[in-house]
C-alpha cells in the first residue's frame, strides 16, 4: 500500500468516526439566568443562612496593613532564620530566607489572623528578570511589617516557604 492510500483511508476514517457523534439541529443552551423570580418562586436561603450586611462583614474584620523589603542577596549559609519584635503597634519581622541562586528573592506572600494567632507567611522565589545567576546558595535578608487595627494576637508564627521559622508568644 503506497502512502497516498494510506492518508486518504485514514482521513476517511477520522471523518467516520466522528460523523454519528454531531448532531446538526444541536440547540445552544444559555446558563444566564435572571436574578429576578417568577410569581410562586421562593428563595432557597433559610433565615439563618441570610449574608451579612457589607457595613456588619467590615466591622467584623479586621485590618491588616502589611510592607515588605528585600535588603540583600547574598551568597551565604542558606538557613531560614526571623527575628519578631513589636515597635509603636507594628510587628517586624526581621528575616533570612534561603534562595538556590543568585536569582532568587523573596515575597510576603499572606498575613493573615485566625484564632489568636497571626500568621505571616514569606515565600522564596527566582526572579525570571535576570540572565545570569550566581551559583551559591543564598541568604535573602528581609524586613516585614505588620499593623493590625485591633489588639495584637497573642502568638506569632513565621512561615518560610510553609515550614515555621518563628514562634512568638507576645503575652
Amino acid at each position: 500500500m503506497n502512502r497516498r492510500s494510506v492518508v486518504r483511508y485514514c482521513g476517511l476514517l477520522a471523518v467516520g468516526s466522528v460523523a454519528g457523534c454531531i448532531d446538526p439541529g444541536l440547540e445552544i443552551i444559555s446558563d444566564d439566568t435572571d436574578d429576578e423570580m417568577d410569581e410562586g418562586e421562593s428563595d432557597e436561603r433559610g433565615p439563618n443562612d441570610a449574608e451579612p450586611d457589607a457595613e456588619e462583614q467590615d466591622d467584623e474584620r479586621t485590618e491588616i496593613e502589611t510592607s515588605f523589603e528585600v535588603h540583600s542577596v547574598d551568597c551565604g549559609s542558606g538557613e531560614d532564620h526571623a527575628e519578631v519584635t513589636v515597635e509603636n503597634d507594628t510587628v517586624v519581622v526581621d528575616g533570612v530566607i534561603r534562595g538556590e541562586n543568585g536569582c532568587y528573592s523573596a515575597d510576603l506572600s499572606a498575613a493573615s489572623i485566625d484564632e489568636d494567632r497571626l500568621r505571616i507567611e514569606v515565600e522564596s522565589h527566582e526572579d525570571t528578570d535576570e540572565e545570569l545567576c550566581t551559583q551559591c546558595l543564598t541568604d535573602v535578608v528581609y524586613e516585614a511589617a505588620i499593623t493590625i487595627s485591633d489588639e495584637y494576637p497573642s502568638r506569632i508564627v513565621v512561615e518560610h516557604d510553609g515550614s515555621n521559622v518563628v514562634r512568638s508568644d507576645l503575652r
